[in-house]
């Protein structure tokens, strides 16, 4: 297997529409893009103030005009609502190419595609050739790779839709598993919330766990983050019991320990990373830790999205003076 990344997949995919435009057009022709010819193909191009780059960029005649369209890719995970938004500025058309069995984006005007639907094309259609082949054979193998399918099976628990102004992206890495982070948009204030959704099993049984962090930019004992803990956590009817997990994760300063216990946030809620995030990253985050043991995890994630969306409600009430925060 030649192609690993997805960068190397979308460089190949450029080639194999650049060697052959009637193969892009015939693509886009099957995507419904009324298309009567494409005259070039560029790879990882600017595309927006100065620091965007599409990851495939195709000059086509569509109706007699010239217009732009945009192929943003993943191989493992939905293309970032945001990201297309952006893109959408700079395009006539873009595509969302990921996957079959996830999601397409919910944004008017995105073309949805899938790699295995064009790597069919590209292996069967009259562009067929050997060299062509061979690319659409690379890209099956790379999607079909385990560290990818651990990631797509990652990536299909996402909730659909995601709240608004919600981004997604999925991480893998050789040391620590794979995880699945959801984001919530971030207050002026520097607040937000956070999913991670974490498969660490390696093949093995073992649970999967969604953590839900109330995070902030400014302290890991931030008024407003253990504030609005403290209200979720009497509030919250949101999750099941069973999958609370108890304890305490790691050793919180004494002046962690102290904003949880003055704002009545029970020890299952202080899971999350401290000081010492806030000194390496840049950001300290706090929340309760949901796990599965065994079952369909669907309902997990959607549990641990839906208290996210209350933590929120609660971090803006704090932040906007609708709720009293303890210092």
């Amino acid at each position: 297997m030649l192609l690993t990344t997805e960068t190397e997949a979308t460089r190949a995919l450029a080639a194999a529409l650049l060697r052959s435009l009637s193969l892009a057009r015939d693509w886009l022709r099957h995507l419904g893009v009324p298309c009567d010819a494409v005259t070039d193909v560029r790879v990882e191009e600017i595309v927006l103030d100065g620091e965007r780059r599409a990851d495939v960029r195709l000059d086509v005649f569509v109706a007699g005009s010239v217009a732009v369209l945009t192929v943003e890719a993943k191989l493992d995970a939905p293309v970032d609502v945001s990201q297309l938004a952006d893109t959408k500025r700079a395009s006539d058309v873009v595509v969302s190419l990921v996957p079959a069995g996830i999601a397409p984006p919910v944004l008017s005007g995105v073309v949805a595609a899938t790699w295995e639907d064009l790597v069919k094309l590209m292996q069967r259609g009259p562009h067929a050739d050997a060299v062509t082949q061979f690319l659409a054979d690379e890209l099956m193998l790379l999607l079909d790779s385990p560290a990818i399918r651990r990631r797509r099976r990652l990536a299909a628990l996402i909730p659909a839709p995601l709240p608004s102004n919600w981004s997604c992206s999925v991480v893998g890495n050789k040391a620590g598993g794979d995880l699945l982070i959801l984001t919530g948009p971030e207050m002026p204030s520097g607040q937000w919330v956070q999913v991670e959704v974490s498969d660490r099993s390696r093949g093995q049984r073992t649970p999967l766990r969604a953590h839900v962090l109330a995070c902030s930019r400014s302290s890991a004992t931030d008024p407003v983050v253990w504030s609005a803990l403290g209200h979720a956590a009497g509030r919250s009817t949101l999750v099941p019991p069973e999958h609370v997990a108890h304890g305490q994760r790691g050793r919180r300063t004494p002046e962690e320990t102290s904003a949880a216990a003055v704002n009545q946030v029970p020890a299952s809620w202080t899971y999350g990373y401290g000081q010492n995030q806030l000194t390496r990253w840049g950001w300290a985050g706090f929340g309760p830790r949901l796990e599965l043991i065994e079952g369909n995890p669907e309902p997990l994630v959607a549990h641990a999205v839906n208290l996210a969306v209350a933590i929120d409600r609660e971090l803006a009430a704090v932040a906007d003076g609708g709720r009293a925060a303890c210092p």
